[in-house]
């Protein structure tokens, strides 16, 4: 499996992948995850930052997950999509489908949740369309 992320890939240190119906999220091992957040929030400064009036800043809020703070409806439009490359076929992850919208705090949280185990599960956010 590889990922694709607006213009850049990544390849998991670890391939193990399980998809799975009863997962409210995506579960991505640790270390991967940072990698992928390095990746989202660096396309975030690059192409987002400067067309908008409030900046959207990306930062770990504890316990695996991640948050685009200063987000907004059209921000979370722009955000890159994440392409699964699984085997030779593309599965396409719109912004909307891997982050939910707080309009009371104007922020974004990323539904990719770091796990310390080293397989990654693919649940309800990547089945949603392909399920």
């Amino acid at each position: 499996m590889n990922l694709i992320i607006g213009e850049s890939s990544f390849r998991p240190s670890h391939r193990s992948v399980l998809l799975d119906t009863g997962t409210s999220m995506i579960m991505i091992y640790q270390k991967d995850l940072k990698k992928i957040m390095k990746i989202i929030c660096d396309y975030i400064e690059i192409h987002l930052s400067s067309k908008f009036e409030s900046q959207p800043m990306c930062h770990g809020i504890g316990f695996g997950y991640y948050q685009i703070a200063g987000c907004s409806p059209e921000i979370r439009k722009q955000l890159p999509t994440l392409t699964f490359q699984i085997g030779s076929y593309p599965y396409d992850l719109r912004p909307e489908m891997y982050t939910t919208y707080k309009s009371w705090t104007k922020s974004c949280t990323v539904n990719l949740y770091g796990s310390n185990d080293e397989k990654w599960i693919l649940g309800a956010p990547f089945l949603a369309d392909w399920y």
